[in-house]
């Protein structure tokens, strides 16, 4: 098929082999390979798709007529290190919808996004870039996510809520509709459920939610 975005994965983990499998569904994507710094990985397929090298092939890709690519990790610092290295290199963060998600026709996506499958995301919602929103996550209306955000599969996040930036959420997680604003660089153990307003740097656990310790702001790390 001609007028295809040929693009990367960068790293080669579990989430990042899935992207692979979502990106087979999306006709608009060319994806050439992973790349992982990890030796054990290199020379692997996953999904019909090679793991090329490590991350110092990245520069070199553009010629190879790579347009763009997509981080898949966990690690705050990592991903935004990772979107920096995508940007020196002169490459597009590339933003994927698997198919079978559900949107409203006023979503407000950045760039280097992914939503996994089965996720349903309501009216008047906005997502900034670098965002990893799971399998079968629900957003209701009038969301905003800030940048570089982390949704693990299954969460629920509430109508009118406002998420701040570097924020990430283990599986199964609950925000209750009604305004709840959380701060930047907030984690919540997978299953917690908040119920009010978090505050920066807290990491959060338990049902109803508590803040059990403070954490260091996000940093830019490079692998």
């Amino acid at each position: 098929m001609t007028g295809r975005k040929k693009i990367v994965i960068l790293c080669a983990g579990q989430s990042a082999r899935l992207l692979g499998e979502i990106l087979r569904r999306l006709p608009a994507f060319d994806c050439v390979g992973y790349l992982d710094d990890d030796p054990a990985k290199q020379g692997e397929t996953y999904y019909d798709i090679p793991v090329l090298g490590g991350l110092d092939l990245l520069p070199r890709l553009k010629e190879r007529g790579v347009v763009g690519g997509i981080p898949v990790l966990g690690d705050l610092g990592l991903r935004l290190g990772m979107f920096t290295l995508l940007e020196k290199s002169g490459l597009e963060a590339i933003t994927a919808i698997e198919p079978s998600v559900v949107t409203a026709s006023d979503l407000v996506i950045g760039d280097g996004c992914l939503i996994s499958f089965g996720t349903i995301v309501l009216n008047k919602v906005t997502i900034a870039p670098y965002a990893f929103i799971g399998s079968g996550v629900k957003i209701l209306h009038d969301v905003t996510i800030g940048r570089n955000c982390v949704v693990g599969g299954g969460s629920i996040i509430g109508s009118t809520s406002t998420i701040g930036e570097d924020f990430a959420c283990g599986v199964g997680c609950v925000i209750r509709s009604g305004g709840v604003r959380i701060g930047r660089n907030v984690q919540l153990a997978a299953g917690t459920v908040v119920l009010r307003d978090i505050p920066d740097n807290a990491f959060v656990i338990g049902n109803p939610g508590r803040v059990i310790r403070y954490q260091d702001p996000v940093e830019v790390r490079f692998p």
